[in-house]
């Protein structure tokens, strides 16, 4: 009798499939803004897990630095700015773009409550105004052509501003260290992702001036900005995981645009990421930012050719439109969307 049992486990166990290990997949971005929220919420669901995925996510601390680490090849994906890959395509590094997350400038404008009054500004003030009485102020920056930077030079520009004759462009650092000179006085205003603004609106009585995440300009409206790059050996090596980890971004941009299952995927986030912000804040910068998701990760050549354009008025590096398209594959985010 026992050998009849054991011959029966035996031939259960051999028709058992072996449980399979979830493929690791190494992503970083710069922070935990809002400009870097697509990952974070496909993690927080668990849309990596549903496509046999283990993700480990890193922010490290700047645009470059996230580069540096996939052209490395310590991390697999880089959620990288688009003129970051444009100009690193220049320079013949092999990195694509394969989709992106974000269709608005990710940094939202918020100056002291102090020049607020000085300069009579209101929700009503055309933007043109509000850019010509930033003469004369001093404005954060994380570092010399960065986002933030290229910002305040936007701005200047649109006004008919020499940034640097007419503005102090204060470079700080980090997102915190903007943050907390602010706080202390030493500069009027900054511009980032979400949620440090709300913090200074909240904390400082800061004033929100242009809300770029909502395409208030027309300029910035629908541009390519963060980007799924991934190197180009891992493109050619293993399509399918890319295919399935581009799957988890598209996935998580659904589950953030759907009434009905948004807040439960908000909640989740919240909780993972975000716990140290004030809920009802988050609320409602989820809300503030909900046009900012593309309905889909596939890359339209408008978003690309505005990214390029801001690229070439801010950067000093002129790229044509046609080499750009040659940073941007959507092949494999059409597989994962079953376009192709």
């Amino acid at each position: 009798m026992r050998f009849k049992l054991s011959t029966a486990v035996v031939v259960i166990c051999a028709f058992v499939s072996p449980v399979q290990a979830a493929d690791k997949v190494t992503a970083a971005f710069s922070s935990h803004g809002f400009a870097f929220l697509v990952p974070l919420v496909a993690d927080a669901n668990g849309l990596f897990a549903d496509e046999g995925i283990e993700a480990e996510l890193t922010a490290t601390g700047g645009d470059s630095k996230a580069l540096a680490a996939l052209v490395g090849g310590s991390v697999d994906v880089g959620f990288l700015a688009a003129p970051t890959v444009l100009k690193a395509r220049q320079q013949n590094v092999p990195v694509k773009m394969l989709g992106y997350i974000l269709n608005q400038y990710p940094t939202n404008f918020v100056m002291s409550d102090e020049w607020v009054k000085e300069h009579n500004i209101t929700s009503e003030t055309p933007l043109n105004d509000r850019f010509k009485a930033l003469k004369n102020t001093t404005l954060g920056i994380t570092s010399p052509g960065s986002g933030t930077d290229l910002i305040m030079r936007f701005m200047a520009g649109e006004a008919g501003l020499d940034p640097d004759r007419d503005l102090t462009l204060s470079t700080l650092g980090t997102t915190p260290t903007i943050g907390a000179a602010f706080s202390q006085g030493r500069i009027d205003g900054f511009a980032l992702s979400a949620p440090i603004p709300e913090i200074a609106i909240a904390n400082d009585n800061a004033h929100m001036i242009v809300r770029y995440s909502a395409g208030e300009v027309d300029a910035l409206d629908g541009i390519l900005y963060t980007s799924v790059a991934f190197h180009e050996n891992m493109i050619e090596e293993n399509p399918d995981l890319v295919v399935r980890f581009l799957r988890t971004q598209q996935a998580a941009i659904d589950l953030i645009r759907d009434p009905e299952r948004s807040a439960q995927a908000r909640d989740a986030t919240w909780n993972k990421y975000y716990p140290k912000i004030d809920k009802a804040m988050f609320d409602q910068i989820w809300e503030d930012w909900k046009s900012a998701w593309p309905a889909s990760i596939v890359i339209p050549e408008d978003a690309l050719a505005k990214a390029v354009d801001f690229n070439n008025r801010f950067t000093g590096d002129v790229i044509e439109l046609d080499e750009a398209k040659l940073s941007v594959d959507n092949t494999l985010a059409k597989q994962a969307l079953n376009q192709e």
